[in-house]
């Protein structure tokens, strides 16, 4: 299908903030290293059928060969799935009915795009008081779904794990880079007011 780029959080806990698909890096030296990794390893597992969902760190030397860190004979899970329909228009947990079904499957991509999902985090720990910018978000038009996770009073903490995000959005765009700037100018357009 393609390689799912995330953006991380700050260590030390590296929660993951961001998703951009198809990524560009599929095209570049390292992005073949990793779909050669993702083939072997699919190999030598003998999964020679079906969907997966592999997780790779790309290490920083580029001549280094990418590490894997999970092989799961499942589609990819959270907002990944509506982030490759909303890009190629394919829908993956349908797909993934249909092949248990041993029906055909159409792979051919009915968009090309690229969408991206960015989630929302707490700056610091507290209490919700407000949320400024995000009606205005989610009626951007490359705004294609948009989520709050958190109310007024609510209690929220600095992400250490996933839980911990208050919300995403996915925007799309024909143009790559024009995704990641617009996608992280939308991010700095929601404040979240928080009292401690």
């Amino acid at each position: 299908m393609g390689i799912t780029e995330r953006v991380l959080s700050a260590p030390p806990f590296f929660v993951e903030v961001g998703f951009l698909f198809p990524s560009p890096l599929e095209f570049t030296q390292q992005g073949k290293a990793a779909i050669d990794v993702v083939k072997r390893a699919l190999c030598a597992l003998e999964i020679t059928n079906g969907i997966t969902h592999t997780e790779l760190v790309l290490p920083a030397n580029r001549n280094e060969i990418p590490k894997i860190i999970e092989v799961n004979a499942r589609p990819a899970g959270g907002i990944i799935p509506s982030l490759i329909n909303h890009a190629i228009g394919l829908d993956i947990h349908r797909l993934y009915i249909d092949l248990q079904l041993r029906k055909s499957l159409l792979l051919t991509p009915t968009k090309k795009l690229f969408a991206s999902a960015y989630h929302f985090t707490a700056i610091k720990n507290g209490h919700v008081l407000d949320v400024q910018g995000y009606d205005e978000l989610s009626k951007h038009p490359q705004v294609r779904e948009a989520k709050l996770s958190v109310k007024s009073g609510d209690k929220v903490i600095k992400p250490k794990s996933n839980w911990d995000r208050l919300g995403q959005f996915i925007t799309v765009s024909e143009d790559y880079k024009q995704l990641v700037a617009v996608s992280e100018d939308l991010l700095k357009s929601v404040l979240f007011k928080i009292e401690n």
